[in-house]
């Protein structure tokens, strides 16, 4: 599930923070400050965007972001620049800041630890905090309650679909195949193995299974029958992003809740909505 729901981390140990910090441009006053410091970090869901909050008895930031989505942040050397975060896995966000110093900070979390890697030019510093509390709390310390991913151990069955046969005819899917697709009522479900997914997809007359490591391109075959270069990747724990690229490029995306999947497959200017029943 996603590791971070409702915990809290603590900074336990640093690795490097203070050269980080001088590739930067923080001067030593500053430097001196970020090194005494033991923040304490938590990340909350609202609505489809982002909190993620950096406590320490001196100072508190909020980074608010939706996944995907540049916004303009202050860095911690004063610097106004472009940001974007997404989710690689539920458990994996990865910030990307531009401009003219641009650099990379990795969270990762655990049940038991946060590990964020910061990165600019050469110079990478590893923090490693450790899991403190669970119950997190929003401004008006009303309990926060928060959705796990969703299809964790859940399987969903088609029960209806929109515009479906306009979809494989753009994809330039023939009239038997059509007719094939269109009858088919196919049940995905998808199980996570280390740090790669399988999404399968199981009729009674055919299973394909989709393997993949989010953000890592791989060789996809498509409904028509292209080899195309594709990548996946988590905008949130529960909403799936597929990208096909090549001739025809397209998007599929699958957005998970407790009762069903709606998957919406889009190439050129067709869409096709697919909804799916848990079982």
């Amino acid at each position: 599930m996603a590791c971070w729901e409702g915990k809290k981390y603590k900074l336990d140990k640093s690795d490097n923070f203070d050269e980080y910090m001088k590739a930067l441009g923080v001067g030593m006053v500053m430097r001196k400050f970020g090194n005494n410091m033991t923040p304490t970090v938590y990340l909350v869901k609202d609505g489809d965007e982002y909190e993620l909050t950096t406590t320490s008895a001196v100072n508190t930031t909020v980074l608010k972001f939706k996944p995907g989505v540049e916004f303009e942040e202050e860095t911690m050397d004063g610097r106004k620049v472009q940001s974007v975060c997404y989710f690689e896995t539920p458990n994996k966000l990865v910030q990307e800041e531009k401009g003219s110093k641009p650099g990379t900070i990795i969270r990762e979390f655990s049940d038991t630890e946060l590990v964020i890697t910061l990165t600019v030019g050469g110079v990478t510093s590893v923090r490693h905090y450790k899991f403190i509390q669970c119950g997190v709390r929003n401004n008006n310390q009303k309990k926060k309650v928060f959705k796990m991913a969703c299809w964790e151990g859940k399987k969903y069955k088609l029960e209806k679909s929109e515009n479906f046969d306009e979809y494989m005819k753009a994809l330039g899917v023939g009239a038997v195949k059509r007719k094939f697709g269109n009858s088919m009522v196919p049940t995905v479900y998808m199980v996570k193995n280390g740090d790669e997914y399988e999404l399968t997809s199981a009729s009674t007359v055919k299973t394909s299974v989709l393997k993949f490591k989010p953000g890592v391109e791989f060789e996809d075959e498509t409904m028509d029958g292209r080899k195309v270069r594709t990548i996946c990747r988590f905008e949130t724990p529960n909403k799936l992003v597929q990208e096909e690229k090549g001739d025809k490029p397209g998007t599929i995306i699958r957005e998970f809740t407790d009762t069903e999947l709606t998957m919406t497959l889009t190439v050129g200017d067709v869409t096709s909505v697919r909804h799916y029943k848990v079982i």
